[in-house]
């Protein structure tokens, strides 16, 4: 994380330096730190759709339904919410969890998979 700020810091109009800060901080825990800097990456790529849309939902924040392509951003939002469980950020992963609702509305996709997904960890 510290050399991606430090890059950020010399580098601040790079889409690819500010996505790799972004998920640094993504990745320790920091989605509310992240969300700006996934804001202002001009590449917008499912990936990084998704990867925004997770630090909202993590922040409380509302979000509005993807109309292009969410199905594909859905399976990156599934694919970040998996990464964040292997970095073990339950914490985030608990704040998502908070915010099924909205991120049924925002994804309808990812909110059906995961809700499934607790719905059979719940049955084990």
């Amino acid at each position: 994380m510290d050399w991606t700020t430090y890059a950020v810091g010399n580098l601040a109009g790079n889409s690819d330096v500010l996505a790799q800060n972004a998920e640094a901080l993504l990745l320790s825990g920091k989605p509310a730190l992240a969300l700006p800097l996934w804001q202002q990456s001009e590449v917008s790529t499912a990936s990084r759709k998704a990867a925004g849309i997770l630090c909202q939902l993590a922040s409380g924040e509302d979000v509005r339904p993807v109309e292009t392509g969410e199905e594909e951003v859905s399976r990156e939002f599934i694919r970040w919410y998996q990464r964040i469980l292997q970095y073990g950020r339950t914490d985030v992963a608990v704040s998502l969890n908070q915010a099924m609702s909205k991120l049924e509305i925002a994804l309808p996709t990812a909110g059906r998979v995961l809700r499934t997904a607790m719905a059979e960890a719940d049955q084990q």
